[in-house]
């Protein structure tokens, strides 16, 4: 089932959507000043710029937007059957829960543009085994990816500028890391 949104709606909460699981889709009036939804079904910004909430039930493997720059704070949290995220080179911003509890989630592929990733942002997505980090500055929050039990190996760009505590606890099968941080 789908979730309209109509054009008198101009502010959807924090997770007005969570555990609503069998969500696949939601469709946007378009005469609506705020809120806009991809071809797939996201909740969006009206620029399409901002991922605002993904349909829990739609999972699979998912392709954000061209014009995606930031995923909303708990955008994506607790979708069960999500696999795959793709992302753009134009996300710069991950924010805080945004993929959170997410137990299917095994691959997540950015884009060159990521600079921030915001605390518990993937916490406790336990089949997340690889996260590609981009080159450039980036910042990595407090417990961005606590609990991530698959957690095979990462690699650190040295232009990482900050990163937050506990940002891999808990990551039982990390068996290789580096990080050599520019003085």
């Amino acid at each position: 089932p789908a979730a309209a949104i109509p054009a008198s709606v101009t502010d959807v909460g924090l997770q007005a959507f969570s555990r609503c699981d069998h969500l696949t889709a939601f469709t946007v009036d378009g005469a609506n000043s705020a809120y806009a939804h991809s071809g797939s079904g996201i909740l969006t910004n009206k620029a399409v710029t901002t991922i605002i909430q993904f349909p829990a039930g739609l999972g699979g493997s998912v392709d954000l937007p061209d014009t995606t720059t930031t995923i909303a704070d708990f955008a994506f949290h607790g979708s069960g059957t999500l696999n795959v995220v793709n992302m753009p080179n134009s996300v710069t911003s991950i924010g805080n829960d945004a993929f959170s509890f997410c137990p299917q989630l095994g691959t997540v592929n950015v884009g060159s543009g990521l600079i921030s990733i915001g605390n518990n942002a993937f916490m406790n997505c336990p089949q997340l085994t690889t996260f590609g980090f981009p080159t450039g500055p980036i910042s990595i929050g407090n417990s961005a990816f606590s609990g991530c039990a698959a957690l095979i190996a990462i690699s650190l760009p040295d232009s990482v500028n900050s990163l937050g505590t506990s940002a891999f606890a808990n990551c039982g099968a990390l068996q290789s890391h580096s990080w050599q941080r520019n003085p």
